[in-house]
């Protein structure tokens, strides 16, 4: 999705701004820990591929909000989100600050986790052992120590699940997962 059908509109939509003759430049969502690979223009400035936080940006766009899963989440879609960004010198209306809440903080989240990677107490997770889950989560495809892809882990689905059950979201329910299922690191059904 990244790769592909995401990182072609992005393009396509850079294209267009600056055929219109703004400056654009797409960024790749790329993993913090792979940054700072190119040269800096001169001694003591940052190298030229830092890469913005994407949730960040989209929570101050007023798109959603961080969840307590860590993941961003959209009235529209929940955790189901990609991100790609441009930066421009294109004026754009601004939209106004994201308000409702999509979290309502029920730990489900927390509790599907059969790692126990979650802990709520200081708002964090374990990302070393989300990278062992075999619980629908993936490693990074862009670096090993990078933060892992959740998007069908647990944890994810839980959340997906229990945003369906209030009401948030306006996906089909048929990709609402019905049953849940867990695996321990040895890869033994729980």
């Amino acid at each position: 999705l990244d790769d592909q059908f995401v990182a072609t509109s992005t393009y396509d939509i850079v294209r267009l701004i600056e055929d219109e003759g703004w400056e654009a430049c797409p960024i790749f969502p790329n993993p913090d820990v792979i940054n700072n690979m190119g040269v800096a223009v001169e001694p003591g400035k940052p190298a030229p591929n830092v890469t913005p936080d994407f949730n960040f940006a989209a929570v101050q766009c007023g798109l959603g909000e961080i969840g307590d899963n860590g993941l961003f989440l959209s009235p529209e879609l929940g955790p189901r989100v990609r991100f790609q960004m441009i930066l421009t010198d294109l004026e754009l209306p601004n939209d106004p600050p994201f308000e409702y809440h999509i979290c309502d903080h029920c730990g489900l989240c927390a509790a599907a986790c059969p790692l126990g990677a979650f802990d709520f107490a200081s708002g964090t997770y374990n990302n070393a052992l989300c990278r062992d889950c075999l619980n629908g989560g993936t490693p990074n495809r862009l670096h090993p120590r990078a933060e892992p892809d959740r998007m069908a882990a647990a944890c994810t689905r839980a959340c997906i699940r229990h945003l369906a059950e209030i009401g948030v979201g306006k996906m089909n329910s048929a990709f609402v997962p019905k049953k849940e299922w867990a695996k321990d690191r040895q890869g033994r059904v729980l």
